[in-house]
């Protein structure tokens, strides 16, 4: 088995809110571990009913809804 290590990333705000297009956004990592982990669960699931799986997308988005006085939610 591997061993895991530490990953250093720069991170930033979305460019709604002036953040940089060359870093990570949060946001975008946490749809991508939702999605993956929604795929990894379907795949699961198929392996336990015999069903082979022979081709698989998903198209996942998260929007982010600003409020008054500078507060926001992600959706």
């Amino acid at each position: 088995m591997q061993e895991c290590r530490d990953t250093e990333y720069t991170s930033s705000s979305d460019l709604a809110f002036q953040g940089d297009r060359e870093c990570y956004n949060p946001k975008e990592l946490f749809v991508g571990s939702l999605v993956s982990c929604h795929m990894l669960w379907y795949m699961h699931l198929c392996t336990l009913n015999g069903i082979i799986v022979v081709d698989y997308s998903d198209s996942a988005e998260g929007i982010m809804k600003g409020e008054k006085g500078g507060k926001g939610k992600f959706e």
